[in-house]
């Protein structure tokens, strides 16, 4: 009897605990979508923000997501390491084009368009960029 009890209460507490997980979750995602929501309404009034990046050698940086209308354009500029480059993808993976210096880029149509800085092999353990978005 006293066993039952113990599995009783111990499946009781299982249950709370996965139901207090998942509940985080849901939180955790309600306050991501927040964050981007503000991030859009930020870049919107401000039209530029600035990241700064140390990639280690031979590596690369996250992909950083912009969402683009048709027609507008985005200025990314670096500054820093002269040895990163960079990748410009579309939304679907996409390879739009490589580059190792600053660009102006038109969107040809709704939707994100992701940046992905690389670092080279090299003799430096890191390497550092600094990057700033203009949306124009």
């Amino acid at each position: 009897m006293l066993q039952k009890r113990m599995l009783a209460s111990m499946l009781l507490a299982v249950s709370l605990i996965g139901t207090t997980t998942v509940q985080t979750s849901v939180m955790h995602a309600s306050q991501k979508q927040s964050h981007v929501s503000s991030m859009k309404q930020s870049l919107s009034a401000a039209q530029s923000f600035t990241k700064r990046y140390e990639i280690p050698t031979g590596g690369s940086s996250p992909k950083e997501q912009l969402y683009l209308k048709k027609g507008q354009r985005v200025h990314i500029q670096l500054k820093g390491d002269s040895a990163v480059s960079f990748t410009l993808s579309d939304g679907n993976g996409n390879r739009i084009g490589s580059y190792s210096h600053s660009i102006i880029y038109t969107a040809t149509k709704d939707g994100n368009v992701y940046t992905q800085f690389h670092a080279p092999f090299m003799y430096e353990d890191v390497l550092k960029v600094t990057v700033t978005y203009k949306i124009l």
